[in-house]
């Protein structure tokens, strides 16, 4: 009941206090609570819990591996500022999710507590590695400021 009436007002809560948030990259941080508002609306959408390791980009830009009702909301609907923003995050997730690997997809392991009048949340951190995970989206240099640019040697300079 709890959950269901004030789920959302608690997860801002959590997200506004909780030290293993706040110590997060601002990359990993919105990866993190992307995944929180993806599977939110997507619960809201089909009743069950979608899983996102599933999901993938099909070659004309859809998001497939989505139940059809998920899925022709999140395809077909235009001009949706909600619905963008909720495609936006799910090409996101499914890039990100190719990048980390076996690292998994982060969930918060936080649980709310209300005991003698006062309410607290005990954060138990991330269920993966953030820091791992914030190394492979953190872009590495080679040193060579031109190593991207140039895949080729080139035998003669004209």
């Amino acid at each position: 009941m709890t959950d269901e009436k004030y789920g959302d007002q608690m997860y801002q809560y959590y997200i506004g206090i909780a030290d293993s948030v706040g110590n997060l990259s601002s990359n990993t941080y919105r990866y993190a609570t992307d995944i929180q508002e993806v599977r939110r609306c997507l619960k809201g959408v089909t009743g069950e819990d979608i899983s996102l390791e599933n999901l993938y980009l099909t070659p004309d830009g859809k998001i497939g591996g989505l139940p059809d009702k998920a899925a022709d909301l999140i395809n077909k609907t235009k001009d949706n500022a909600r619905i963008e923003r909720m495609k936006d995050a799910l090409v996101d997730i499914i890039g990100k999710f190719r990048i980390s690997g076996d690292l998994g997809i982060p969930d918060f392991t936080s649980q709310f507590q209300f005991k003698d009048g006062a309410f607290s949340v005990a954060d138990s951190g991330f269920a993966v590695d953030m820091g791992a995970l914030d190394g492979r989206f953190t872009p590495q240099s080679s040193g060579n400021m031109y190593s991207d640019m140039y895949k080729y040697q080139f035998k003669k300079v004209l």
